[in-house]
């Protein structure tokens, strides 16, 4: 099993932040809460971003953190409060969309003229992710 930690710690909220659109492989995600914009980064649902892209979600109240795995393939990331960490904003862990797609092999671009981020999915490569 692949695993993956990225940082840990304490929570923050945020809850007036903008919020932008979130397209993921095409689609408009309407799902709410919406992805808000913290200092110069975008942050996302966690769940929501995960789930459209295929994968599971465990969150453990307790430690304040989500396993999110696809396969034999696991990553960690728990709420915290350096930047690139997530974010517990409004009862629900927000991450950073660009750091989160990354680690997921996905792609990430910002639409400024739209207000949306848009995540594409990792080209499908044999034994990786499968659904």
């Amino acid at each position: 099993m692949v695993c993956l930690l990225l940082a840990g710690g304490g929570a923050a909220a945020a809850s007036k932040s903008p919020s932008v659109g979130l397209i993921i492989d095409g689609k408009a995600i309407t799902d709410r809460p919406a992805p808000r914009i913290i200092g110069s980064t975008t942050y996302a649902p966690l769940r929501v971003v995960a789930e459209h892209l295929g994968i599971t979600v465990d969150w453990h109240a307790k430690e304040k953190r989500a396993v999110l795995c696809r396969g034999e393939w696991c990553l960690a990331i728990s709420a915290g409060s350096e930047p690139d960490d997530g974010r517990i904003i409004d009862g629900r862990m927000f991450v950073p969309v660009r750091r989160l797609a990354t680690a997921l092999g996905a792609k990430v671009d910002y639409d400024a003229a739209k207000r949306r981020v848009v995540v594409t999915s990792p080209p499908k490569k044999p034994g990786w992710l499968k659904r």
